[in-house]
């Protein structure tokens, strides 16, 4: 459990978060180099600055994140979470 952890300007690489729980967690401005979250709740987790280009979030859930459009570019994402993160741009999705 990881909740509440504080990784901050931290360089991380090469590590694998499997099935952990990192809800609030802090990535504020991480590097992250083959960084993978498999099946992790990262709820109200703060990647603001990290570019999550490359990183795999498919199969982590989450009810918010903070993140930046910028920042989440290139990042694999669920079509759920597409939807979740087509907010960020303003879209409003119609059936």
């Amino acid at each position: 459990m990881l909740n509440l952890a504080t990784f901050g300007n931290s360089k991380l690489e090469k590590i694998i978060f499997n099935e952990a729980s990192l809800n609030n967690a802090d990535f504020f401005d991480c590097k992250l180099k083959k960084v993978e979250f498999d099946s992790c709740s990262l709820n109200e987790a703060n990647f603001d600055q990290p570019s999550l280009k490359g990183i795999d979030i498919s199969s982590s859930t989450f009810d918010t994140l903070t993140v930046s459009v910028n920042d989440l570019r290139g990042c694999k994402v669920s079509p759920y979470q597409a939807i979740q993160f087509a907010s960020l741009l303003g879209l409003i999705i119609k059936d």
